[in-house]
């Protein structure tokens, strides 16, 4: 289900142990599994973990990319990493990590 604003969940207590959810739109849908993918104002963590709540923001933030090992080994000013292991580079306000997604062909 996608596109609908789920206001109500329940999960405690049902018929065979499944999930309903109650959209804005007033219907009610049961599942075996219901993945909370609803942001930062979750009604999935409010329902299943209500003393919990999130950090504000903090300033910090974190970048992934995918980069092809062979391109990487073609730039200069990277060709001494080791490709088998992970390598980390720290500044004074940033820090990178660089880790192999798979064994490198040799």
């Amino acid at each position: 289900m996608t596109g609908s604003r789920v206001t109500e969940i329940q999960y405690k207590n049902t018929p065979q142990n499944r999930v309903t959810v109650k959209t804005e739109q007033g219907k009610e849908y049961t599942f075996d599994l219901l993945i909370g993918a609803d942001g930062v104002s979750s009604v999935v963590r409010r329902t299943i973990l209500p003393g919990v709540r999130p950090l504000p923001p903090n300033g910090n933030c974190a970048y992934r990319a995918i980069v092809p090992m062979e391109k990487v080994l073609q730039d200069p000013g990277l060709r001494e990493i080791d490709p088998l292991n992970m390598n980390v580079w720290m500044g004074p306000n940033a820090s990178v990590a660089a880790i192999a997604s798979r064994p490198v062909p040799s």
